[in-house]
């Protein structure tokens, strides 16, 4: 009986939808659906790009994983269009001034890891040879590609909100 139930609970729902199965859908941003799968395939790849250089991942983490990803996917799904629609992009050269350059993120200034042992001053020698290591190291490489994205992703954020605030 309960068998039964189930398997013709399944067959409504699937002639309710016209035979096919729905797809399920996180949520609707400006028209368009975020897939559920899409949604936890890049939730699990920030998991496993924490878990690959050590860091652990408590469920407080998770959760604020979970909130990042969804806020990531909602700009771009929002900002990257009008971003694409007036140009804004960040070059190669860009990239470099902001990892290694006269305008280093803030990120990498403030992070203790990156200061001289002898004069507790930032060293971008350190930061230099750390950038190197993950980018060549072949664990770290989702982890390396997830932080590039994100330093790429914040400086468009950045252009934009600067040229919004200019223009009112």
């Amino acid at each position: 009986v309960i068998g039964g139930a189930m398997v013709a609970f399944v067959l409504s729902d699937m002639f309710s939808s016209g035979g096919r199965v729905q797809e399920q859908y996180v949520g609707e941003i400006a028209g368009n659906s975020i897939d559920r799968l899409e949604y936890e395939r890049r939730v699990q790849k920030e998991l496993e790009s924490r878990n690959s250089v050590g860091q652990a991942t408590s469920a407080q983490m998770t959760e604020s994983i979970r909130n990042t990803v969804w806020n990531n996917m909602v700009r771009e799904l929002v900002m990257f269009p009008q971003m694409r629609e007036v140009g804004i992009s960040v070059t190669p050269e860009e990239f470099d001034d902001l990892t290694l350059g006269e305008n280093i993120l803030p990120e990498f200034k403030n992070d203790p890891t990156f200061k001289n042992q002898e004069t507790g001053q930032f060293d971008k020698d350190l930061v230099r040879q750390y950038l190197e290591f993950v980018q060549t190291t072949p664990q770290y490489q989702t982890y390396w590609d997830l932080q590039k994205n994100r330093i790429i992703n914040q400086r468009m954020y950045t252009k934009y909100n600067n040229m919004v605030t200019g223009g009112l």
